[in-house]
């Protein structure tokens, strides 16, 4: 039965932060606080991170920069909110869009000057 007991809590360690601390009496207390499982809210910063990338080495920051803060504003208001990211992916490669297909016309542009 103690293995049983063993296995539960590991199981409850992945989808939990557990926190060790002690009450007023000196006995040790945990804490679960349940882990956010978005994994898409990290690729969806890693592709933000990359567009930046882009923009800032193409020197676009002046004309972009302001269409990617309110993105990232809006990204993070959804993670406090709590809602759903899933829909920002084709936001995300919308302005994706719009970044690099304005910035490679550009770039064609001037090289055939």
């Amino acid at each position: 039965m103690e293995s049983r007991k063993k296995k539960l809590f590991t199981d409850y360690m992945l989808t939990h932060q557990i926190i060790k601390t002690k009450n007023e009496c000196g006995e040790d207390v945990y804490i679960a606080i349940e882990k956010q499982h978005d994994s898409n809210l990290g690729i969806l910063v890693t592709k933000c991170k990359r567009l930046l990338s882009f923009v800032e080495s193409h020197g676009l920051e002046q004309k972009y920069t302001p269409l990617l803060t309110q993105f990232g504003n809006e990204i993070e208001n959804h993670v406090q909110t709590k809602v759903n990211i899933d829909h920002l992916f084709s936001k995300f490669e919308k302005i994706k869009k719009k970044i690099k297909g304005n910035s490679m016309s550009n770039f064609n542009l001037s090289e055939s000057e």
